[in-house]
């Protein structure tokens, strides 16, 4: 995969256009991995058996990647979120853009999750239609996408967001994020419109999400 005189790949710390895969087109996300709150901490081993791999190329370039990594981890303080994964040599490597078909049908539910985290921790005081303004910021982010986010995504991470709301100290002053958590009953809906006039949509039905990893993603994701 790269031309070394030595025969041995050359370390990295940026990957660009990322996508992460079992095996050639077995593509999964990469939250399937430990996750790591501090990067010093040690790591556990993988929920499943199969080894999962980095794919992708170098920034600013067409060199591909492909690299077997171990955890994850992300940065919240920083104008942006960085997300990080660990190779197998222990190196850490920041994502960059994720590969479009990955991010809208694969990582899409964990990417939304990872934007409240950061959203919210940027405004440590929970302000009056905090709730309606972080969805206003995620259809910003995310305008882009062909199925519009949903709390369900949210859902999907809950156990992430608790573990930040615990061992955070700004997210743990968070009304909002402590109020989702306590939310077994899926009352918590998205804003009906991206008006701040709406905070918390309360409903007796639950809205389910018409995303599918079904598709031809070898075509389409191959770097």
């Amino acid at each position: 995969m790269f031309d070394d005189d030595d025969g041995v790949e050359p370390q990295f710390k940026v990957v660009d256009e990322y996508y992460f895969e079992y095996s050639k087109y077995e593509p999964v996300c990469f939250s399937i991995l430990p996750f790591q709150f501090d990067g010093n901490e040690e790591v556990t081993d993988c929920a499943s058996e199969k080894k999962v791999y980095l794919r992708g190329v170098l920034d600013r370039s067409h060199y591909p990647v492909h690299r077997k990594v171990v955890a994850w981890r992300v940065e919240l303080d920083c104008e942006k979120p960085n997300i990080l994964v660990l190779s197998s040599e222990s190196n850490w490597i920041t994502l960059l853009k994720p590969c479009k078909c990955y991010r809208e049908e694969i990582a899409r539910s964990i990417l939304i999750t990872i934007q409240i985290l950061h959203f919210v921790r940027k405004q440590p005081r929970d302000k009056r239609r905090l709730w309606g303004r972080f969805w206003d910021h995620l259809y910003e982010v995310f305008d882009k996408l062909d199925i519009k986010p949903l709390v369900d995504d949210l859902r999907k991470h809950r156990p992430l967001i608790k573990l930040f709301v615990e061992r955070d100290p700004v997210l743990m002053k968070s009304k909002m994020l402590s109020r989702f958590i306590e939310d077994t009953t899926r009352k918590i809906k998205e804003p009906k419109t991206t008006s701040n006039k709406m905070q918390f949509i309360v409903s007796g039905e639950s809205r389910t999400s018409n995303s599918s990893n079904d598709g031809d993603y070898g075509d389409r994701w191959q770097a």
